[in-house]
C-alpha cells in the first residue's frame, strides 16, 4: 500500500495535469473553428461588396437620370465610391450638385433606319447615277446637290 503522503502527492499530479489540459482545445476542433469562421468571413464579405454595388449602382444611376453628372463619368464615380467613406463624399457631392445638364432631345428618338438610303456608298452611287442622268439630259449639278437630292427623294419616299 501507498501511505497517505504518495496518494496526496498522485492527487496533485493528477489536478496539476487537468488545470493544465483545461485551456487546451483539441487540434481537429481548432481547424473546424478556423475553417468555419474563414468561410463566414468570405461570406460577409461577398454580401458586403454586392451590397456595396447596388447601392453605388443606384447613387450613380440617379445621378446620372438627374443629369448631375456625364456618362463619361460614371466610371470616375465609381472609383470614388470604392470604400464606405468614398460613398458617403460621393453622395454628399451629388446632393449637393445642381442638374447642370439640358435634355438633349436624342432620348425619345429612336436608332435611324439602316436601309439603302443611309448606306454611303448607296447614297454616293445613286447620286453619282442623278448627276450623270441631268448631264445627260444638258443640266449641270454639283455632286454635293446630287447627294442632296437623292437624299430628300429617299426620305420622301
Amino acid at each position: 500500500g501507498a501511505d497517505e503522503a504518495a496518494c496526496l502527492a498522485a492527487i496533485g499530479t493528477l489536478q496539476a495535469e487537468r488545470t493544465a489540459a483545461a485551456g487546451k482545445v483539441d487540434k481537429a476542433v481548432h481547424d473546424q473553428a478556423l475553417a468555419t469562421l474563414s468561410a463566414a468571413q468570405a461570406q460577409l464579405a461577398a454580401l458586403q461588396a454586392a451590397d456595396r454595388k447596388t447601392r453605388v449602382d443606384a447613387v450613380i444611376e440617379g445621378a446620372l437620370k438627374a443629369k448631375k453628372i456625364l456618362p463619361a463619368q460614371r466610371d470616375h464615380y465609381v472609383a470614388l465610391c470604392a470604400s464606405d467613406d468614398g460613398l458617403a463624399a460621393v453622395e454628399k457631392l451629388l446632393a449637393a450638385t445642381p442638374a447642370g445638364l439640358q435634355a438633349s432631345g436624342l432620348d425619345a428618338q429612336g436608332a435611324p433606319d439602316t436601309d439603302a438610303a443611309t448606306d454611303p456608298a448607296a447614297l454616293a452611287a445613286q447620286a453619282t447615277a442623278y448627276q450623270r442622268k441631268l448631264a445627260d439630259a444638258g443640266q449641270t449639278i454639283s455632286y454635293a446637290d446630287a447627294v442632296v437630292a437623292v437624299s430628300q427623294k429617299e426620305n420622301r419616299a
